[in-house]
């Protein structure tokens, strides 16, 4: 199955192709668009399209089957029109693409080293050997589940949903058609890895650069540790902010080369695409896109000819991405009109955090402190004071006269990256802690810092003797030596632990892990283990409802009953207002307020979780010391219940009461 699975990740981005070349089909002057930019704007139309599904309830695997079927026929069709071309130039005597064989040899080295890179993890980590217990187990798999089998992944109120869109669940989907869980891993650490690579050998032939300064690049894409700790978007990020870039480019192109009057429509509703998938994907990514979207269109103000224009250009892709980004918000409406309304709640005001934004959290990420997922805040440190130097390197281009308008949009546009990665980063810090700050901002700085090396490696042409763009060898290949040396050389120890993690262990976690936590995971997502949970399931009356405190809800089938999977982050939703006042018979008509019938109550804790929620009730953040307490209290209030018998099973650890029981 393993190799079966490289060969489905690669059909299905064939498919993403395909979306992306029927999107862009009918468009002017998008001939040269690369095979990996198809495929980005690919997934940014089927996350649109995963968010409708959603919303209309219909996301069942024959739809996602559709959607994967359609993507290839697209595929195919491209694939036919390049053959009429190739029979054209045949007839003309010219049998081979002589471009496209130049951009194949002339990216041999990168294309090389790509190609070794995923073909290792391809192998070592399909399938997964490991999975992070809580995020995994309680939020990310169980939303891909419910939704193949409900047809839609909300309806739990003890769901993160809201606070995070969950598009990326709806991309997991697709692998689940025809895997099981264990692949899940493979479509952002191998899939989204290589489509990522891909985008940057694009950019590199966008720039028009000689191969070099793509390979070093790619080198320090490759080595940058992403601090891994469970199965969401990182290099699917990483992709998307990449697109975003090169969407940017090509709406620059446009904006330069074409009449006063026109505005580039498709190239506005292709970035606007963009920025809502990176969004419905992971919401964190949306201080970067909301940062760089001001730097740039600010930049295209103050450097371009016609002021109107850009403010429409401006307008649009706000709008655009709105529409984009409207299937997805209006899918978790609910949710968003009960955390507007316990803001607006007087008797809440008290609680709300004053200190929302403690500045304190920025100190540790000047010190050289290590981090406990890898590295040190000084190594993504010179990340940032690298995009620091570049950017504003790409802000004296760009504001300059010296160079071409378009060549000035492209520094623009690595400058506004350089300083969105920067805002995004200590914003992180300022929003949750500074070990979360540097793991949030993982994708982005991987994205950023090597398109801003790509970026900053053109030649800036004397206006006097304008010249095509190049690299060629010189004091920028010194400096992008220089930096990628750095890179390589502040996280090679943590790239070979990465490797042996995958070899050995076949897993990108970067916490410990252990032999008996390896055996702890492998036993919860067993068919045994699965078996027995759907037992105590089917003691329950089909179709009423059941709140499920399980390791492993996955193990349930969502169709049979409405599920609301309780994990602790969840308890902390504005809209989950749980009685605290230590009464049990309050709590139990809370619960049967909600429609619940059934509570399968796994309080074998062999994760121990209790101890984790005790530690957060002792940690910094106001937020974790929250959900250590309701996590804990509702714990106790589920042991009292337990006390007062209305089970209907206990045994291995697990209960299964009957509120129906309680009087």
């Amino acid at each position: 199955m393993k190799y079966f699975s490289m060969i489905a990740f690669l059909f299905f981005m064939f498919s993403c192709y395909g979306w992306g070349y029927a999107l862009v089909s009918g468009a002017p002057n998008r001939d040269k668009d690369s095979f990996a930019f198809l495929s980005v704007i690919g997934i940014a139309c089927l996350v649109f399209i995963g968010g409708v599904l959603n919303l209309v309830r219909l996301a069942y695997p024959a739809a996602l089957k559709t959607l994967l079927l359609l993507g290839l026929v697209f595929f195919a069709i491209s694939y036919f029109a390049s053959a009429k071309m190739w029979l054209s130039r045949r007839r003309a005597g010219s049998l081979i693409n002589a471009e496209a064989l130049k951009a194949i040899s002339g990216n041999a080295l990168p294309i090389v080293i790509l190609a070794i890179s995923v073909g290792f993890f391809s192998w070592a980590l399909l399938p997964a050997g490991a999975f992070n217990y809580d995020d995994d187990f309680l939020t990310y798999i169980p939303r891909s589940l419910r939704m193949l089998q409900t047809g839609t992944m909300t309806g739990d109120p003890f769901e993160l949903l809201g606070k995070d869109i969950g598009a990326h669940a709806f991309l997991h989907g697709f692998v689940l058609l025809g895997f099981p869980i264990e692949y899940l891993l493979g479509f952002d650490a191998v899939f989204s890895f290589a489509l990522a690579g891909m985008l940057l050998i694009a950019i590199g032939n966008k720039f028009n650069l000689h191969c070099s300064y793509t390979a070093f690049a790619l080198l320090g894409f490759i080595v940058i540790n992403p601090q891994a700790v469970n199965i969401s978007a990182l290099y699917t990020g990483s992709a998307m902010i990449l697109g975003i870039l090169i969407a940017s480019c090509l709406l620059l192109d446009q904006i330069f080369k074409s009449r006063s009057d026109v505005l580039p429509c498709f190239s506005i509703g292709i970035l606007g695409l963009l920025i809502a998938g990176a969004i419905a994907i992971k919401t964190s990514f949306a201080s970067y896109v909301s940062a760089y979207f001001a730097v740039f269109f600010v930049g295209l103000l103050l450097i371009a000819n016609d002021k109107r224009k850009v403010l429409k250009i401006g307008g649009l892709v706000i709008l655009s991405t709105l529409l984009a980004l409207l299937p997805w918000l209006a899918l978790h409406a609910g949710n968003y009109a009960s955390s507007i309304e316990e803001l607006l709640d007087p008797s809440t005001a008290a609680v709300v955090d004053k200190g929302a934004l403690p500045v304190r959290n920025i100190i540790p990420l000047f010190s050289a402190n290590n981090l406990f997922y890898g590295n040190s805040y000084l190594s993504y440190g010179i990340i940032v004071l690298m995009l620091l130097a570049l950017g504003s390197y790409g802000l004296m281009i760009a504001f300059g006269k010296r160079a071409a308008l378009t060549l000035r949009g492209y520094f623009l546009v690595a400058a506004a990256s350089c300083t969105a990665g920067i805002v995004s980063y200590f914003f992180n810090a300022l929003y949750t802690n500074p070990q979360s700050a540097v793991r949030y901002s993982c994708p982005v700085l991987i994205a950023a810092l090597p398109f801003a090396w790509l970026a900053a490696s053109t030649n800036v042409p004397d206006p006097e003797r304008p010249e095509k763009l190049n690299g060629g060898y010189g004091s920028k290949m010194t400096i992008m030596i220089f930096l990628s040396t750095l890179i390589v050389f502040l996280f090679f120890s943590n790239f070979i632990s990465r490797v042996e993690r995958a070899f050995y262990r076949h897993t990108t976690l970067s916490f410990p892990v252990t032999d008996s936590y390896m055996e702890r995971i492998r036993y919860t997502t067993s068919p045994e283990a699965m078996k027995l949970m759907r037992e105590i399931q089917f003691r329950t009356q089909p179709e009423q409802k059941i709140l499920a405190w399980v390791d492993m809800p996955g193990n349930l089938d969502f169709s049979r009953n409405e599920i609301y999977a309780v994990g602790a982050q969840g308890l902390r939703n504005p809209w989950v207002d749980m009685p605290l006042n230590g009464n049990i018979s309050d709590m139990i008509q809370y619960l049967k307020g909600m429609g619940i019938r059934y509570i399968i109550f796994e309080y074998s804790d062999i994760y121990g979780r209790v101890d984790i929620y005790r530690n957060w009730i002792a940690s910094e953040p106001k937020t974790r010391f929250k959900t250590g307490v309701k996590a804990l209290y509702f714990r106790k209030m589920l042991a009292l219940m337990m006390k007062e018998g209305g089970y209907l099973y206990n045994a291995n650890g697990i209960v299964l009461l009957d509120l129906q029981e309680f009087v």
